[in-house]
């Protein structure tokens, strides 16, 4: 289930990024490269808030939002394998970030 997984990682950086591509929107092109139903963009959106509260104020946002517009710089957000390659360097600074354990 490839658009599952990518569901699931693109949850995983769910903030609204000032400046930069909101969860939001990367949720609707979600959507619609991906054709996923309506059902599973609003979960996505859902998902996107629940983490936006808890990663709020952790100073971790720069990193968060560099990670968002590595991956509105995907070219296609259903493949997961790019989007991995493409953001790995992101997505490692945004989890040392919230967890330098």
């Amino acid at each position: 289930m490839r658009e599952m997984r990518t569901f699931l990682l693109l949850s995983v950086v769910a903030l609204v990024a000032c400046g930069g591509p909101s969860f939001e929107d990367l949720c609707e092109r979600y959507g619609d490269e991906c054709n996923v139903s309506e059902s599973e963009v609003e979960s996505c959106k859902a998902s996107a808030a629940f983490i936006e509260e808890r990663i709020d104020g952790t100073g971790c946002e720069d990193e968060f939002d560099a990670w968002l517009a590595c991956i509105d710089g995907v070219s296609d957000l259903c493949d997961e394998a790019q989007m991995e390659a493409q953001c790995e360097g992101a997505s490692e600074a945004v989890n040392e970030c919230v967890d330098p354990n």
